[in-house]
């Protein structure tokens, strides 16, 4: 169990670290634009969840387990009013990483995830000639909602996400899906005529596409939105995807800004 954990944090760690290297996500001025995500309930589709995900990097040194923990716990009552259900802590070599997760009232489904990491750094003293070993200590902040009413709470959920990493003088990087589906098959022809009408809807270009016997999926670009992943065929800030689930018999879409990550 502890190590299926572990392997959790250690992509959770990795999905930041590849969003720090192909550029920032969302910041706190580009999330208005949701709103016209919003307005695409009419699309035909049953809104199941939404996700809302955010991570931000702390300006602290060394923390201990319990120095962590009360990072954390500082302002949960946002997200967990009765308190939170759960809580695990583990060290990895000189890694330490703290969950909490949970439902509140409004059944939300929240994971929190702190880790404090320490790395050792070698230059070079010019002046001396010989090289110094300097250890440097990384903070990040997690934080993931499901929720079960998409359409209705997501400015909430945003504002009480940007509110606690405010109160720890840091600007969070915050992404956005909403996944739906619809009953039956919908065939390739049909599942890229809605992918494309969400993009066009959304006053997107058209980036690129991936497509297989049961998957497509679109990326794009709108100018709404401001910050941007960079990729070969340009830059990316929204992403439609769909798909057909046999043993559900179910076709789902999912929208993801600027990229999606979640499964689907």
């Amino acid at each position: 169990f502890m190590l299926g954990k572990m392997v959790y944090y250690i992509t959770v760690i990795l999905i930041v670290l590849f969003y720090i290297s192909i550029g920032n996500v969302m910041t706190e001025a580009d999330t208005t634009y949701i709103d016209d995500i919003i307005a695409l309930s009419d699309l035909g589709c049953t809104w199941s969840y939404a996700n809302i995900h955010g991570w931000g990097k702390l300006d602290t040194d060394y923390l201990s387990l319990s120095e962590l923990e009360k990072e954390l716990c500082q302002g949960m009552e946002d997200f967990f009013p009765h308190g939170y259900h759960n809580i695990e802590k583990d060290i990895n070599d000189k890694v330490r990483y703290i969950t909490m997760e949970g439902q509140n009232h409004y059944e939300q489904a929240i994971t929190i995830i702190g880790s404090n990491s320490a790395q050792t750094v070698t230059s070079m003293n010019s002046k001396d000639a010989y090289r110094v070993a300097n250890t440097q200590y990384h903070t990040y902040i997690i934080v993931d909602i499901v929720d079960r009413i998409p359409l209705e709470n997501w400015e909430a959920n945003i504002s009480k996400l940007k509110m606690y990493f405010k109160d720890r003088n840091c600007s969070p990087v915050i992404s956005y899906n909403l996944f739906g589906y619809y009953n039956g098959m919908l065939n390739s022809k049909q599942r890229e005529e809605k992918c494309k009408e969400v993009l066009k809807r959304l006053g997107a270009t058209h980036v690129d596409s991936m497509e297989s016997d049961t998957l497509i999926s679109l990326t794009g670009y709108v100018s709404s939105i401001g910050d941007i992943v960079e990729t070969p065929k340009g830059p990316v800030n929204i992403n439609v995807a769909s798909r057909y689930n046999s043993f559900e018999d179910r076709t789902y879409i999912v929208i993801g800004t600027p990229i999606i990550n979640i499964e689907y």
